[in-house]
């Protein structure tokens, strides 16, 4: 793992950066708020603003630039599914920048913060709530189905169900399996280093370059057992690479 050493510009650029971040982040809030009313269109514009607008403060405030590998092999039709590792805030504005109106599957706390997760709402996106156990997991493949093979949107899944600190292990939960068996739909594995820039609690952003990898399609008819371990074993060999 990189060692960080922190500077005083590292120290001034992260004030700005934070500073600038959550005041953006709440400005654009309040306005998918406001579009939501007429729209949910308009909303989901609003949330692809808050995903570059994050990028941008990244690169010129923090020097956190970004490389992509493999991005021609996702399909144009955009009825597949992202299997990505999670480490940083970074990656939720990544693919609401780069993919086309995406949803993600994501836990149901989150709606529950203030703006924000009303916003989360009008933008379609697919909450967990892990209390009801099985049948959050019907529930979740049905409306994925629905958002892939009806409305032509991408999904994004962080299959470890959770975001992690650098080369922290975390067992890989098989709920993606079922939405991807259900929808019919192959899913693409990618593999990140965000949080050795921005990590997960951390106040600081060093600078440097994020590569963000898109792997080969896990086929959706592989028996379950194959599946998750081949989407673990591709994600995770190739992650071990991205050390700095």
């Amino acid at each position: 793992m990189r060692k960080n050493n922190i500077t005083i510009e590292i120290f001034i650029r992260s004030i700005i950066f934070n500073l600038c971040f959550f005041i953006t982040t709440l400005f654009i809030a309040f306005l998918g708020l406001f579009f939501a009313v007429w729209s949910k269109n308009l909303a989901r514009i609003v949330g692809l603003l808050w995903g570059k607008s994050t990028l941008f403060l990244a690169i010129y405030i923090c020097k956190i630039t970004y490389n992509i590998e493999g991005i021609s092999k996702l399909p144009k039709h955009n009825k597949f599914i992202i299997a990505s590792k999670h480490e940083s805030t970074w990656d939720t504005a990544f693919f609401l920048a780069i993919l086309n109106n995406p949803v993600y599957i994501l836990k149901r706390e989150l709606l529950f913060i203030p703006l924000f997760g009303l916003h989360l709402l009008f933008m379609g996106m697919i909450h967990i709530n892990r209390s009801k156990g099985k049948k959050s997991v019907k529930e979740i493949t049905q409306k994925s189905d629905n958002v892939i093979n009806n409305l032509a949107r991408p999904i994004i899944i962080f299959p470890q169900g959770t975001r992690t600190k650098p080369f922290e292990q975390k067992p890989y939960k098989s709920g993606i399996y079922a939405i991807a068996r259900n929808s019919k739909v192959d899913s693409y594995p990618v593999i990140l280093n965000s949080g050795q820039f921005w990590s997960k609690g951390s106040f600081f952003k060093y600078p440097g370059e994020i590569t963000v990898k898109i792997a080969k399609a896990v086929d959706h008819t592989l028996n379950k057992n194959i599946y998750m371990q081949e989407l673990e074993e591709t994600i995770e060999s190739k992650y071990i690479n991205l050390k700095k």
